[in-house]
């Protein structure tokens, strides 16, 4: 599963951290050899990279790169060279971050961006922050162009660079990108002109100038927009009243001993194990009989830790997929033996890497996800669950949700999820060789419980309207619990 990271924490990480990468050009022939290198590599260890995309077309597309490969390439023209063939195949879990990382070493040197974040509902595109220190944007604002061209074929334009499935997702995905998307189109410009409309219905061209870090933060203070102060990254339990307790658990990775760049899965961590533990056995000490579940803008991660915060309310054997199905490949291989560098694999890895060593490369095999047993009767949680996700409920967020719907654990609130519960993914990587840029790809295709293959996310149970743009007060869980309360009363 993957790890989307919020763009803002990479900025402010960025910030904080001053090594850099270099920004040493490739010679085109390097270029070309690691375009040629993706093209076989992913042809041969994605799961089934024409699942969405023709041969043919990958082939047209194929050339068109090369044409495009015209003497020297910068790191980010090349890395948006390898990503725009990455995302073609429209399969979220296949991806390259080299441009992205490019863009948070460019911040955290000094260099300017411009300070444009946005949200998408339906065709309609809206500012989330003021963009310039005058406050002429504000938030609410909706975006009608950039430059005089239609926000709209923005979104198309950027949108080649972002692996989705859909277009919901791609969208969801560049709620948390535009900026670094528009600085890898754009380079350092010095501003652009936004047309917006705000709630008058008046239209306005605004000048926005390009700022650095320091230049964002002053127009953040001197234009404060008002939002939820909740961290969904952390993790949180506690009782509300009447007998509802709120679990958030947070990514399902070990946040303490993850590799920086998110590169191998996490199939351990204490932490997280104690915290769910732990809230639970208060959780079943103070009679709660409703449990809240928050999974909104959760990246999502490994069935490990889902599973294990799962099996204390599940009242039958469970597992995140009804079918499971890899592909053996070279690529696979040798990442895993990468993996086997760091130290003797147990428990599913153990068993992965096994059936992958046994299988020979091309084929595509079975592999039994073990159902989970529930805990012990005694130790169970019996009351009431409820789960909340958005489109920003990514991954493994997303098949908990779908898990919790098929087996009947429980309701599901909010809206459509972006990411899909049946899905490819269970990702591993590789190197091009000449540049060094690190791609991801999936290994496998896995069906949700109920076998459902219909391209759709986790519809939700209760459909909730989106949060407002600019509000301090969790509309969202203040629904739900007012829904449970008024059933209990």
């Amino acid at each position: 599963m993957s790890f989307f990271r919020p763009l803002i924490a990479l900025i402010i990480a960025s910030v904080f951290c001053q090594s850099t990468l270099a920004q040493d050009e490739f010679s085109e022939q390097a270029v070309k050899n690691d375009l040629s290198v993706l093209h076989m590599t992913l042809q041969q260890a994605h799961y089934d990279l024409y699942a969405h995309s023709s041969r043919e077309d990958y082939r047209a597309l194929l050339n068109d790169l090369y044409g495009m490969i015209d003497g020297p390439q910068s790191v980010v023209d090349a890395s948006k060279i390898f990503q725009r063939y990455v995302a073609f195949g429209k399969i979220g879990h296949a991806k390259t971050e080299a441009g992205y990382v490019q863009f948070i070493a460019h911040i955290g040197a000094g260099g300017r961006f411009l300070p444009i974040f946005i949200r998408v509902d339906g065709g309609t595109v809206f500012l989330v922050q003021a963009a310039d220190i005058d406050g002429q944007t504000q938030a609410g604002m909706v975006i009608h162009a950039i430059n005089g061209r239609s926000i709209n074929s923005w979104l198309n334009q950027l949108g080649v660079y972002v692996s989705a499935e859909r277009d919901l997702m791609r969208n969801s995905l560049m709620e948390e990108s535009f900026a670094p998307l528009l600085w890898m189109e754009l380079g350092e410009v010095d501003n652009v002109t936004l047309t917006v409309e705000g709630s008058d219905s008046v239209k306005r061209l605004i000048k926005v100038d390009a700022v650095d870090f320091p230049g964002y933060a002053a127009i953040r203070a001197a234009a404060p927009s008002k939002s939820l102060d909740t961290d969904f990254n952390a993790r949180e339990y506690r009782l509300l009243s009447k007998g509802l307790a709120y679990l958030r658990p947070g990514p399902f990775i070990d946040l303490d001993t993850a590799d920086a760049d998110q590169r191998d899965p996490s199939y351990s961590g204490d932490g997280f194990f104690e915290f769910i533990d732990q809230a639970f056995e208060d959780m079943i000490a103070s009679d709660a009989t409703d449990l809240i579940i928050d999974l909104r803008n959760n990246p999502g991660g490994n069935n490990n830790f889902s599973d294990a915060m799962t099996a204390w309310f599940a009242d039958k054997p469970f597992r995140f997929t009804n079918d499971f199905r890899l592909k053996a490949s070279a690529a696979t291989k040798a990442d895993y033996e990468r993996q086997l560098e760091s130290g003797e694999p147990d428990g599913l890895l153990a068993d992965l890497i096994e059936a992958e060593m046994t299988q020979p490369n091309g084929m595509r095999y079975s592999f039994d996800i073990p159902m989970v047993e529930p805990r012990q009767v005694h130790e169970r949680y019996k009351g009431q669950v409820w789960a909340i996700v958005n489109r920003h409920s990514y991954s493994n967020a997303t098949s908990t949700a779908a898990m919790i719907q098929d087996y009947e654990f429980g309701r599901v609130f909010g809206e459509e999820t972006a990411d899909l519960p049946t899905s490819y993914a269970s990702v591993l990587t590789f190197e091009l060789p000449e540049t060094g840029v690190v791609v991801t790809y999936p290994k496998s295709r896995f069906l949700r419980p109920s076998g459902n293959v219909t391209m759709r996310g986790v519809i939700p149970d209760i459909v909730l309207p989106r949060e407002p743009i600019e509000s301090d007060k969790d509309v969202i869980l203040e629904a739900v619990s007012n829904y449970v309360w008024a059933l209990r009363d």
